[in-house]
């Protein structure tokens, strides 16, 4: 039993952070309803926290630029923001390999059959 109540201690949280987010993204409740898929009715009972949207959390991650472990126990956004800059390097890294591989190749093909000139 107590942990029900704690659970519902951390689900009271979650409508204020879906506000928090979306007024932060500069969007209103019609326009994030609209891209997570639901009613505008929908959208503010979850920012009202009469609803958890379960369902729909992933979405509301992907739009509101947040990981959705947020929207359950808030925190410090900066290991999510550094977690996503070291993805991107790693793509950046992973594109410039790929570039070096084809320059390799490149430059060790005679290039019109001139390479001993």
């Amino acid at each position: 039993m107590a942990r029900g109540g704690a659970d519902r201690e951390i689900y009271r949280e979650v409508g204020p952070r879906i506000r928090q987010a979306r007024l932060e993204k500069g969007l209103t409740q019609r326009e994030l309803a609209f891209l997570v898929g639901v009613s505008e009715r929908s959208m503010q009972m979850y920012e009202a926290g009469q609803i958890v949207p379960f369902k729909y959390m992933e979405r509301l991650a992907r739009f509101l630029d947040r990981p959705t472990h947020w929207f359950y126990h808030g925190g410090d956004l900066s290991d999510s923001l550094l977690e996503r800059q070291i993805l991107d390097l790693r793509r950046d890294v992973d594109e410039l390999r790929s570039e070096v591989e084809i320059l390799r190749g490149k430059l060790s093909d005679p290039v019109g059959g001139h390479a001993g000139c």
